[in-house]
């Protein structure tokens, strides 16, 4: 698994949230459902803290 971003998408019917593979079994089992995509968590910056 190379590179490998993980897209987390939203099923707004159920408001809870769902990794790529979880997000279209959860389709496949509720077409009428709708997911949306998610941004990437932002990266983490290194600030000083002073």
């Amino acid at each position: 698994m190379q590179g490998f971003m993980a897209i987390r998408y939203r099923c707004v019917h159920c408001n809870i949230v769902l990794s790529g593979e979880g997000a279209s079994r959860h389709y496949l089992a509720n077409p009428t459902h709708k997911l949306e995509k998610l941004p990437p968590p932002p990266k983490p910056v290194k600030n000083p803290t002073r």
